[in-house]
């Protein structure tokens, strides 16, 4: 690959093109457009954790006034319709190469509408199409549906208990998969010569996207041709959103179209396939029409693919010295009442080790299904709460051995004359610097001057806290990518990807890269990424993955235009080829000033008859690459809390980060990013938590009145510091920014929480550190 031609349009802070369109309402959402003539959907959801569905009585709604369609499980079963296609394997190299122990990953049928079985609250079990949207909503109310009650258990650890009821025939005691990472006869003798072994058994709790904007959805049938459009808001990309379309509804893909807006956030509860997305689409063939759907904050709040719950025992060995030797773990991830994804609970056991150099470990994970909303990767996809974990056991190992919890992190971490680093679980590291960006955090952080700050707060009633987290990550995702650049006589450039945005900036940054190859300005390229009658394959937006595999597809395209541009101007200059210089925006016949712009060669295309085959008709350039490499950001983050003793109440007063992104594209992009990242971390570290009642099965945190979130109030103004050093895995030294600012968060609040209550005795306190649990830990020393 050729070096850019306009270098400087990498790595400026440009403002985000997006964002005045976004903020001055012109923002095109799912669920925006006048739709005339469409009908309005509502779902009938179990109140029920577990239950079987002894029969629907649909005549009382079909009979009411303006009803269309009423549509059950049964109907989807005789329609001879299929289920959800999650992919619930083992994902191979660059992720861990995990070993499955035991059979393989239990598929457990996820029907848009279950026939038989209901296995969280909120479920759907029968769909209404209407009018009005309140017509939709009475019908609804007018299904009965007799219900016979099962046993139900929301817990990962009581799911794996003999006694616990039985979910699924496919995943014997409620156990989905079982994978290991690492040594374990050697990590044993390992922990069998320790000076000392540090260990914790917590649980990173279940949390939500919550994400600004509810799901929509619209769905249209053409009766002449067939074909469905659908509308909605997907951050896996509506290449994949089609596919697994199609494949339910048993089509060819050419009839379904899957058109995505702007998106209302995301943080991966959008990246995988809601019930209905199908039921929607289904509606609309079978109506020949179009049908709209909301979904309510209630419901959102119900059956939103959820994240995290992940329950962990671990335990660190150390020599006299304060040198690891060894780490093990056992992860239990809650997955919900149906197995869609086992991404989190894969890529977290192989990074156990983190940033230091743990000669040895071994790490088990196991799958359970529950009767709770079902988990899929969720911002940093497992990586949070094991660098929680890891975080939480270094400190506590300093608590108890006496040594220094900074030196011993310094005595421990991976240098960086050791990368590339192979870790003991599987991984190899690509690149970087971890001791340099440990010790520029703790200066932004002022380390040093604690003392002082802690003397200050103890002199206004408060306890103050200081929590420092490193963390690795693994970005990786789905490897295919395509790119498309077209240039267009207009003075435009045309950029076709597979990837969606949801607040990441990429019609901005992605133009960036364009620019920086081309040598046009930013402004003149459009951004498309929307349409799969425009987007013929892609990844979306996941794992840290989009600029990534930008960086390398982007210039390949470009590349390919310039090739084509060179011949193109060698027939107008009338020149050889050989004789052309490329200049930012065009050609030039070198010593002269005789030049054509790269417009003025998209023009030539379509009036030059002169032109050898393969040059008429566009100026463009394509680059549909499979890259199955990973990359490995990394950083530290130092968070300061101050505690009121009287009621136990957190305030996080300071949090300085700085993150190692390999290349910075557009560093305002990624300093918003971890400012985002680090507000979704702050959150569970204090304050969310989907609770659910063990005895029902019931949600607890169904709604913002019981569901806390971070607000602005909650957050100091932050402190983040941008650090690059290239990647070796892509061309441009990328790694990824969109996840760190989360990564590390959990660690470093809740260690800064212990550290303000080590006076109190207390060793360890569970997320979230609410006022309350704070209290009571203070009074009984432990949490």
């Amino acid at each position: 690959m050729s070096h850019p031609i306009a270098p400087e349009a990498l790595g400026q802070p440009l403002r985000r093109a997006e964002d005045h369109r976004l903020l001055t309402g012109r923002g095109v959402y799912a669920d925006d457009p006048a739709r005339p003539g469409a009908l309005y959907a509502a779902l009938v959801r179990s109140p029920h954790a577990h239950a079987r569905i002894v029969g629907i009585d649909t005549a009382a709604a079909r009979a009411m006034t303006g009803v269309r369609l009423v549509l059950t499980g049964a109907d989807w079963q005789a329609d001879g319709l299929g289920p959800i296609p999650h992919n619930v394997g083992i994902n191979g190299p660059p992720d861990v190469a995990a070993r499955l122990v035991g059979p393989a990953p239990a598929v457990t049928p996820h029907w848009p509408l279950p026939p038989e079985i209901v296995r969280f609250v909120g479920e759907p079990v029968a769909l209404v199409v209407a009018e009005t949207h309140a017509a939709a909503k009475d019908a609804a109310e007018r299904i009965a549906v007799t219900w016979e009650p099962l046993p139900a258990v929301v817990h990962a650890a009581a799911a794996l208990a003999p006694e616990a009821p039985q979910l699924w025939a496919e995943a014997p005691g409620n156990l989905c998969a079982t994978i290991e990472v690492g040594d374990a006869p050697a990590t044993a003798a390992a922990f069998a010569r320790a000076a000392h072994v540090a260990r914790l058994t917590t649980r990173a709790q279940r949390v939500t996207g919550v994400p600004m904007e509810p799901r929509s959805i619209a769905a249209a049938c053409d009766p002449a041709s067939g074909r469905i459009t659908l509308h909605a808001g997907s951050g896996r990309g509506v290449a994949k959103l089609r596919t697994d379309l199609a494949q339910m509804l048993g089509l060819p893909p050419e009839l379904v179209r899957v058109v995505c807006g702007e998106m209302g956030g995301n943080f991966g509860t959008r990246n995988f396939f809601y019930p209905e997305y199908a039921l929607l689409a289904w509606a609309a063939r079978r109506l020949g029409g179009a049908v709209r759907w909301r979904c309510e904050r209630s419901e959102s709040f119900l059956t939103d693919y959820q994240g995290r719950d992940l329950t962990v025992t671990a335990e660190l060995a150390l020599d006299a010295d304060g040198r690891f030797l060894a780490v093990r773990a056992d992860n239990i991830s809650n997955m919900g009442g149906y197995a869609a994804s086992l991404v989190s609970l894969q890529k977290g056991v192989g990074l156990m080790s983190g940033v230091y150099a743990i000669p040895v470990g071994h790490v088990r994970g196991r799958g359970v299904v529950t009767n709770t909303v079902p988990t899929t990767p969720y911002r940093s996809a497992g990586r949070p709460e094991i660098m929680f974990v890891l975080e939480r056991l270094i400190d506590i190992a300093a608590a108890e051995t006496g040594h220094d919890r900074i030196g011993l992190r310094r005595r421990n971490l991976i240098r960086p004359e050791a990368q590339p680093y192979a870790n003991p679980l599987g991984l190899t590291y690509d690149s970087g610097d971890y001791p340099a960006v440990m010790e520029r955090a703790l200066r932004l952080a002022d380390w040093e001057g604690f003392a002082f700050r802690r003397a200050a707060a103890a002199a206004r009633g408060r306890l103050r806290g200081i929590g420092l987290a490193n963390y690795v990550e693994v970005t990786s995702g789905v490897p295919r990518e395509r790119a498309e650049i077209t240039v267009r006589p207009e003075g435009r450039v045309e950029l076709v990807m597979g990837t969606m945005a949801s607040g990441q900036g990429h019609e901005t940054s992605f133009a960036q890269l364009v620019a920086a190859w081309l040598g046009v300005p930013p402004a003149a390229i459009d951004y498309v990424a929307h349409d799969t009658d425009r987007v013929l394959a892609g990844g979306g937006s996941h794992s840290g993955r989009s600029m990534k595999l930008a960086a390398s597809i982007i210039p390949e395209a470009a590349e390919i235009v310039i090739g084509k541009a060179r011949r193109i101007a060698a027939v107008v200059l009338e020149a050889a080829a050989e004789d052309l210089e490329f200049v930012p925006g065009g050609f030039r016949i070198a010593g002269t000033d005789r030049a054509v712009s790269l417009f003025a060669l998209a023009e030539a295309t379509r009036d030059r008859p002169d032109l050898p085959d393969g040059l008429r008709g566009a100026l463009d350039g394509v680059s549909d690459r499979t890259i199955p490499v990973a990359s490995f950001p990394y950083g530290t983050q130092v968070a300061e809390v101050e505690i009121d003793p009287d009621t136990g109440a957190v305030a996080l007063v300071a949090l300085s980060a700085v993150d190692d992104v390999g290349r910075a594209i557009n560093p305002m992009i990624l300093h918003g990013q971890t400012h985002g990242g680090i507000g979704q971390g702050v959150g569970q570290a204090l304050l969310e938590d989907v609770a659910y009642d063990p005895a029902s099965g019931q949600m607890l945190g169904g709604s913002f009145m019981d569901y806390a979130m971070p607000r602005a109030a909650s957050l100091p103004s932050l402190r983040t510091e941008l650090s690059e050093i290239p990647s070796p895995t892509n061309p441009l030294g990328v790694r990824s920014g969109g996840e760190g600012g989360t990564t590390p968060a959990l660690g470093a609040v809740v260690n800064a929480v212990v550290d303000a209550l080590a006076g109190h005795g207390v060793r360890h306190i569970e997320m979230p550190a609410t006022a309350e649990r704070v209290w009571r830990a203070m009074r009984s020393g432990q949490a």
